[in-house]
């Protein structure tokens, strides 16, 4: 549930966007892992006078955690006043794609982090990583979201290192790559609707970033987007015991991930 300050921030937003006409709202969705940045990003575009944000959390526009029936979302893009209205679909990240396919003029930003601050970060928040694997792999009728879209080779990925019984900082960088696996199981590199975002980049730089991505997106530029974005949690903590297969893995995974980055940056003309 939304906390009280959300909904009250919630409320405001929407009083203050009522001189605007609904129905003209574009759809943004933002996608990746868990602990890269997404509620950072998406809090940053609240910031904006001419934007309405769902964030994971909003019984709205999600139920527990999951994106509620496209009609539920339909009416919600339909009936807003904003410019740009946000969602994070964070848990839906998988089905990209197919979201692309149903809702008209989306957009997708799928953020991607440094795996081993991710990997801290998530260590740090949560527990029973280790358990986590094991629901996956033994009991999937619960794990929900986690396993949805997986193929063979996530499967046998996921299944090899489960009996080997790695540490939860193991655990952790290994969902980090299957997670972003779907990126490119999805080919979402060869979709123009979809924006590869760096979270170093974005807070190392937080108003370049910001200004470009919101060029991308068709929302005008607000300094307030770059308040409150900084680099402060870059590298922090030493790096987590990672299995050393595990890490080859994620090392290829974020380098891939660069190259797509760096080739669709230059392949996109600056904001004008």
């Amino acid at each position: 549930m939304l906390t009280r300050k959300e909904r009250l921030e919630k409320l405001w937003k929407r009083v203050r966007l009522l001189r605007r006409p609904s129905g003209r709202a574009s759809p943004v969705f933002i996608c990746g892992m868990q602990r890269s940045g997404t509620n950072m990003l998406i809090r940053a575009f609240n910031r904006h006078s001419e934007t309405e944000c769902y964030y994971e959390n909003d019984p709205e526009a999600f139920d527990n955690y999951v994106l509620r029936d496209e009609q539920t979302v339909q009416r919600l893009i339909r009936r807003s006043r904003a410019a740009v209205v946000f969602f994070k679909p964070i848990a839906d990240s998988q089905h990209a794609r197919r979201m692309l396919q149903t809702f008209d003029g989306l957009r997708v930003i799928w953020l991607y982090r440094w795996y081993e601050d991710a990997v801290n970060s998530a260590l740090r928040n949560w527990k029973h990583h280790f358990r986590e694997l094991q629901i996956m792999i033994e009991e999937p009728e619960a794990a929900g979201w986690r396993i949805e879209e997986l193929d063979d080779e996530m499967w046998a990925l996921l299944r090899h290192w489960y009996a080997k019984r790695i540490s939860d900082a193991s655990v952790r960088a290994l969902l980090w790559c299957v997670r972003n696996q779907h990126f490119f199981r999805q080919r979402l590199q060869e979709e123009p609707r979809v924006h590869l975002v760096n979270y170093e980049r974005l807070v190392q730089s937080p108003a370049k970033e910001m200004e470009w991505l919101c060029g991308l997106i068709g929302l005008r530029y607000e300094p307030s987007l770059a308040e409150g974005i900084h680099r402060r949690s870059v590298r922090k903590s030493p790096p987590p015991d990672i299995h050393p297969e595990i890490r080859a893995l994620c090392d290829a995974m974020y380098r891939r991930l660069e190259t797509v980055f760096e080739q669709r940056r230059g392949s996109c003309p600056p904001p004008a």
